[in-house]
């Protein structure tokens, strides 16, 4: 009688358990789930937690040296809104700025990214995330 190797047992959550739900929303095997570079191309990573036709909903991590300059952001139709929830702050630095607000506090903000211009200050200790839920409504 031969020795039985034990194996090694699957993971019970895995991207390829949750690849047939991603699909549906529209997302890609490969951005969901990974650190990507943020947009601005200054410093920040951005996880991509859920995403649709009109709503997107992120982590957002920002290590030191990071930061985000004054921007607004360019939606093609409709009102775009943007909940950001401070999850976690940096030591010094790392303050999200903006124009104009519909609610802010020092939890979370709701602001219109396409009219509000917005910043996030260097990051110079520690780190800053933010949960970040946008979305788009009709005119």
């Amino acid at each position: 009688m031969g020795v039985i190797e034990p194996s090694t047992p699957e993971p019970m959550l895995s991207i390829k358990t949750f690849a047939p739900i991603a699909s549906i929303w529209g997302i890609s095997e490969m951005s969901w789930l990974k650190w990507q570079s943020g947009r601005q191309e200054s410093g920040y990573s951005k996880l991509l937690l859920l995403q649709g036709k009109k709503f997107d909903f992120w982590l957002l991590r920002f290590t030191e040296g990071s930061c985000i300059n004054w921007h607004v952001d360019k939606v093609y139709a409709g009102r775009h809104f943007r909940l950001n929830v401070y999850v976690k702050s940096a030591e010094i630095g790392g303050e999200f700025r903006t124009t104009g607000s519909i609610i802010k506090n020092r939890f979370f903000c709701l602001f219109r990214p396409d009219i509000h211009r917005h910043s996030v200050t260097m990051v110079n200790k520690g780190s800053r995330y933010v949960l970040s839920f946008g979305f788009v409504l009709k005119e």
